[in-house]
């Protein structure tokens, strides 16, 4: 894959709770010199990133709920309404209690009002799962339920419980979604060659910190 193939599928991700105006600027310097498709950070540093990337092609994403989706679906719908008119996608963390509960009535519920939040802001929707830290009986259920609201991608992971993204999880989500519904493969993703399995198993982006290393590596 050449390097103008593979870094228009990758968000350049920064969501160190340490990272400053340095950490930023670099981000989005590198954002820029190599056109990734986007940059992922948290809310409060959305009003910098936009201003700072004015004008490029680089999309603007943030998380919601992130990073275990505790908070209640009213929460996280306010996220989404106070930065709809400069995030252009939005990766949200389903709420991972609801999920070891088997909840499946409160998650559908949750996943439909934020996927009309999103859309209503002609924004995208990812929608994380942590993949790699439940049962593919529970990643089966969660395609039904992203395959009956109409999410726009579903999301291997927040990076943050350490099982990330995986080739077999990939393969898995792609069979049981719809084909409308993409794959944002995320967490543990620092190898080129990891990244270009990630593509080749069904995912349609890639979340990374190491995206610089990753188009960089021969």
């Amino acid at each position: 894959m050449k390097l103008n193939e593979l870094n228009r599928y990758i968000d350049h991700t920064l969501l160190d709770p340490f990272a400053n105006d340095i950490k930023l600027n670099q981000l989005c310097e590198e954002a820029l010199n190599f056109n990734f498709f986007a940059v992922c950070i948290s809310p409060y540093h959305i009003s910098y990133c936009a201003d700072y990337l004015l004008g490029s092609e680089v999309k603007i994403a943030t998380v919601v709920g992130f990073p275990y989706g505790y908070s209640s679906t009213k929460s996280k719908i306010e996220e989404i309404r106070q930065h709809n008119e400069i995030v252009d996608e939005f990766d949200v963390v389903i709420n991972l209690q609801a999920l070891m509960s088997k909840d499946w009535s409160y998650i559908h519920s949750e996943l439909s009002q934020l996927v009309d939040a999103a859309h209503a802001a002609n924004a995208i929707i990812k929608v994380i799962v942590e993949s790699g830290n439940i049962h593919f009986n529970e990643l089966r259920h969660l395609c039904e339920l992203c395959n009956n609201v109409g999410v726009d991608y579903m999301k291997t992971s927040t990076g943050v419980l350490g099982n990330g993204a995986s080739i077999e999880a990939i393969s898995f989500m792609r069979r049981h979604l719809h084909t409308n519904i993409k794959i944002k493969a995320s967490g543990g993703i620092r190898r080129r060659n990891t990244a270009i399995q990630m593509i080749a198993a069904g995912a349609d982006r890639i979340g990374a910190s190491k995206s610089v290393a990753i188009i960089t590596e021969t």
